[in-house]
């Protein structure tokens, strides 16, 4: 049996109605001081307040009054670091964290104050406010009918205040209806694109909706989406623990993404269906998946072989890795891995023309990296088989070591790289994409070098057919070494195509031109090409995993 390998080096009333809360939760946090400084009696909380420094809190309060808001958080902050139970405190910081909009730790605060006084209406208010702003409809509701049910002075503004959210929600259920009815008619039409985004926008007005989730899972899945599928999948899982259906499904989406663990999780949980039908497709799939001894031993391939114009140079580069996990799902494994770089310029001698390193590693790694995390850490101690002879390279066979970290992670649905940076992340589509690929390493071979890479794209379907995928993308790569080597120290950008005849089987075609910039920084070793360059490259990418 084979494993695809990832290919890495490694509504507009709602939104009226929403605003129109603002004014109010302002309002509250100006009168916040006057109405809290004398809180209801508490016996816990007038104890911790005497723990605290009187002169502290005069700081903190001082700081608060010239308007340094954020040095008056700090030091608020400080006094909860000694004094864990102090209410005033507490509260300040969440009213200050209000009024700087930053109304995640705001609802924080101020929920931790409002549990133990349940009886002050002014601050259940006040939470309802900031529960609102962080989407938390319901939870702002609850609050503000605690209060309505009160007589007293805030009744009339928490009946408003829940009326208007009452109007809230309606016209985020009338604006997700008539977006799932779209999505629904786009699908009958046989555009699954166009009803995917309709269903996206609906999820936007109600992100816990299990049906949309899995909606969107399904035309992921369709369309050959298997990461988008499996991130939807398991939104709706988490607010639909007893969907056996979904769990199932959710179980042949990672089976064919060869992540055999999770795949085994999901048909583990859908063995627990009163479906008998269901139970029997469960069983029957972890039958199929492969057995725990085997899933220990596996190989993964990885070549990126690539043509630069620049050099007109050819470059093959392979690497393959025995792996064998110690403890299944543990973290590491153990592999004998072997590399192998040949360019087609390349010539040795005592006048040497060097373009990339030419060589062939053997050796033995370890890997580490913990489950469910996008980090890796492998060291490896190598024979190095130099293929091309120079001054430098002047032994057949010598020692190599490396330690080396790296991350990768792609994105879909919004940009992350360059374009996604300079638009604040705000650009947002079904057929766009992003990737990160990134490592920092010590390399014994390049003269002790410090060696950092990373390389991010901001890319766009252009078209599908059936299993195929074309797109178009922008790349940076950004270089550097503590070696001060002027090759080692460039930056390249550019636009580039990418051609992938079959979405699960990982090759590639892509097609890029870049222009590039030498630091300028460089050691004994000057740099003979000039500051900048323009370079097309055509490249090949090929990763699988192998095992039986």
């Amino acid at each position: 049996m084979t494993g695809s390998l990832a290919i890495c080096r490694k509504g507009r009333r709602g939104a009226h109605l929403l605003a129109s809360l603002s004014a109010a939760l302002y309002l509250a946090t100006v009168n916040a001081k006057a109405q809290d400084a004398q809180p209801v009696p508490n016996v816990a909380s007038q104890a911790a307040q005497r723990t605290a420094s009187a002169s502290d809190l005069d700081r903190a309060y001082a700081l608060l009054q010239a308007g340094k808001l954020e040095e008056s958080v700090a030091a608020f902050e400080q006094i909860l670091t000694s004094d864990p139970d102090n209410r005033t405190a507490r509260l300040e910081l969440g009213y200050l964290k209000a009024r700087l909009r930053d109304w995640p730790d705001a609802v924080r605060y101020l929920k931790a104050v409002s549990q133990k006084e349940p009886q002050n209406l002014r601050l259940r208010m006040d939470l309802g406010y900031a529960l609102q702003h962080v989407g938390q409809i319901d939870g702002a509701m609850e609050h503000f009918r605690a209060v309505a049910d009160q007589p007293g002075e805030l009744q009339s503004q928490a009946q408003g205040a829940l009326e208007t959210l009452r109007q809230l929600k309606l016209a985020q259920v009338s604006q997700r209806d008539a977006l799932l009815n779209t999505g629904y008619a786009q699908l009958r039409e046989g555009n699954r694109a166009a009803a995917r985004e309709s269903f996206e926008r609906a999820l936007a007005e109600d992100p816990d909706n299990v049906t949309i989730l899995a909606e969107i899972g399904y035309l992921a899945l369709a369309e050959g989406n298997l990461t988008l599928a499996v991130e939807r999948f398991e939104a709706a899982r988490r607010y639909a623990t007893e969907d056996y259906s979904l769990l199932l499904q959710l179980g042949y989406v990672y089976d064919r993404l060869h992540e055999t663990a999770e795949a085994e999780d999901a048909f583990r949980g859908a063995l627990a269906s009163p479906d008998p039908r269901l139970r029997r497709d469960a069983q029957a799939a972890l039958k199929n998946l492969p057995s725990a001894n085997l899933q220990r031993v596996y190989l993964d391939v990885l070549a990126d072989p690539f043509y630069a114009t620049r050099f007109s140079n050819g470059v093959a580069d392979f690497d393959a890795q025995l792996h064998w996990r110690p403890k299944l799902r543990g973290p590491v494994s153990l592999y004998l891995g072997s590399h192998l770089t040949r360019d087609s310029r390349s010539q040795g001698g005592s006048l040497p023309a060097i373009f990339s390193d030419n060589v062939g590693l053997f050796g033995l790694g370890v890997d580490l990296q913990p489950r469910g995390w996008n980090l890796k850490v492998r060291a490896e101690a190598n024979l190095a088989f130099n293929l091309v002879m120079s001054p430098v390279r002047n032994r057949s066979v010598e020692p190599d070591y490396r330690v080396v970290l790296s991350y990768y992670r792609g994105w879909t649905g919004r940009l992350w790289g360059p374009i996604g940076l300079a638009t604040f992340g705000q650009i947002r589509s079904e057929r766009l994409f992003s990737d990160l690929d990134t490592s920092a390493g010590y390399y014994s071979r390049y003269q002790h070098n410090g060696l950092a890479y990373l390389q991010v794209r901001d890319g766009l379907r252009l078209a599908d057919w059936g299993p195929s995928r074309f797109g178009s993308y922008i790349i940076l790569r950004l270089a550097k070494d503590t070696n001060r080597d002027f090759f080692n120290n460039v930056g390249e950008i550019g636009p580039g195509l990418e051609f992938r005849p079959y979405q699960e089987f990982n090759l590639s075609f892509r097609a890029e031109y870049l222009r590039g910039v030498y630091y300028g920084i460089h050691n004994t070793q000057s740099n003979p090409f000039g500051p900048n360059y323009g370079d097309f490259r055509l490249t090949l990418l090929l990763g699988h995993r192998f095992y039986r």
